[in-house]
Formats: structure tokens, C-alpha cells, sequence
């Protein structure tokens, strides 16, 4: 009589073992190993790698292409509101272009922080196609608020540099340097957008 109870006991018992063994080696699959790679485990690691290199890329892509067209913008910029500063007085043109380049790296600075910082608030680092405007926003709103500080500071402050007569001033800041990040954060977005465009047509 106690031969179906035992044979129901190890029916339980080896589906109860089977049930462990699925689940230790579905947990072993999915973890993909985090123990230093060799030759069979190669694959494994990989698992883990190119979905991380790739993501990376994904959020970097616009960041940097973005700040990348910043920064050209910037240049022109630079380079046609300098005669409104000091600088341009000096004799040596090497000194202005040194004080251009200065500024203009300081600028793409600002620009990819202010991306970042953008893509944190919207949450999407891609927010250069799914919200521009608001992204667009938000950009020049930072870099105009660092930007009086920094005219401020520079001018009244450490003497860093300072404004011809011809510089149009708003509450002792600087008109140019203002505008400046008003017109090229929208700019840039409005270009890398369609410079998508295009290459989505030619590329179908």
C-alpha cells in the first residue's frame, strides 16, 4: 500500500529537482557572466559589451553633433562681434585669433553642457528630433544666464576683457554675447534636423 505514496513522492521530488535545474540555467544565461572572460566565454561577455557601446553611441551621437555645429556657429560669431571688444585694438593679430579660438572653445563648453543638461530635464538625449523647441529652449536659457554671469564677472569683476564704446549694452551686459546664445541653439537644432532630413532622403 505504500508503494503509490512513494512513487508519488519521487514524481514530486525530480519535478521539484528539474523545476531548480531550469531555473539555475536560466539565470546563468541571462546574468551572461560576470567572470573574467576566456575563449568559451567570449560570447557571453559580448552579450553584455556591444549593448552598452552601442547605447553609448546612441546617446553620444547627438550630443557631440549637436556641439559640433555649436561650435561653428560660434566661431562665426566670435570672429564678427570681437571688433566690439578691447582686444581688437591689439597690434598683433596672432593675440586676437588666440582670444577668438579661447572663446570659442569656451563656448562649446557651454553648448555641450547645456545639451546634456537639456536631455536630463526632457529626458531624451535625443531631443533634438523628438522635442526641439523645448530642448532649443532650454539651451539658451542656461547659456544666457551663464553668459551674464561670465560677462559680468570678466568685465567688472577680474577685468578679463572689456567693451569698445560701440558695444550696445543691456543692464551693463553686453548686447552681442546675449544674442548669441538666443540665435544658435535654435540654429543648430534647426540645421542638425535638417541635415537629417536630407541624408533620410538620399539615403532611403
Amino acid at each position: 500500500m505504500e508503494w503509490p505514496a512513494m512513487t508519488m513522492s519521487f514524481t514530486a521530488k525530480d519535478k521539484k529537482c528539474s523545476r531548480e535545474t531550469s531555473l539555475e540555467q536560466k539565470s546563468s544565461s541571462d546574468l551572461c557572466s560576470s567572470e573574467p572572460s576566456t575563449p568559451s566565454r567570449r560570447s557571453n561577455n559580448d552579450c553584455v559589451s556591444r549593448p552598452n557601446v552601442v547605447k553609448l553611441k546612441l546617446l553620444a551621437g547627438p550630443a557631440l553633433a549637436w556641439t559640433a555645429l555649436t561650435l561653428l556657429l560660434n566661431l562665426v560669431w566670435e570672429s564678427a562681434h570681437v571688433p566690439l571688444y578691447t582686444i581688437s585694438r591689439d597690434p598683433e593679430f596672432a593675440r586676437i585669433a588666440v582670444a577668438v579660438l579661447h572663446c570659442t572653445a569656451g563656448d562649446g563648453l557651454i553648448a555641450l553642457a547645456s545639451y546634456v543638461i537639456a536631455g536630463a530635464v526632457l529626458r531624451d538625449a535625443n531631443w533634438t528630433l523628438s522635442r526641439p523647441g523645448a530642448g532649443a529652449a532650454i539651451t539658451a536659457l542656461l547659456a544666457v544666464t551663464f553668459t551674464i554671469y561670465s560677462e559680468w564677472r570678466n568685465v567688472y569683476e577680474i577685468g578679463a576683457w572689456a567693451y569698445l564704446p560701440d558695444m550696445p549694452l543691456v543692464f551693463g551686459i553686453g548686447l552681442t554675447p546675449l544674442l548669441q546664445w538666443v540665435v544658435i541653439p535654435p540654429a543648430a537644432t534647426f540645421l542638425l534636423r535638417a541635415m537629417r532630413s536630407g541624408w533620410a532622403r538620399a539615403n532611403p
